[in-house]
């Protein structure tokens, strides 16, 4: 192995730290990322609910009569 693979190989517990928060960091814009689409399907659901409500309650007024 050559010097500089070897340097390459080596980390200082400063750059070990960098290294583990930017992969902390990577997990965070993951799970934010999850987040966002839980919530705009949410969004997306209960915008089906009530168009499913409003065109249900106009065919269930006729019913009625």
């Amino acid at each position: 192995m050559t010097d500089s693979a070897l340097i390459k190989t080596r980390r200082t517990p400063t750059q070990q730290a960098q290294r583990d928060e930017f992969a902390q960091d990577g997990q965070w814009l993951l799970a934010m990322e999850f987040l966002i689409v839980c919530s705009r399907t949410i969004d997306s659901l209960k915008r089906v609910v009530r168009e499913v409500r409003i065109n249900g309650n106009t065919d269930g007024n006729t019913e009625e009569e």
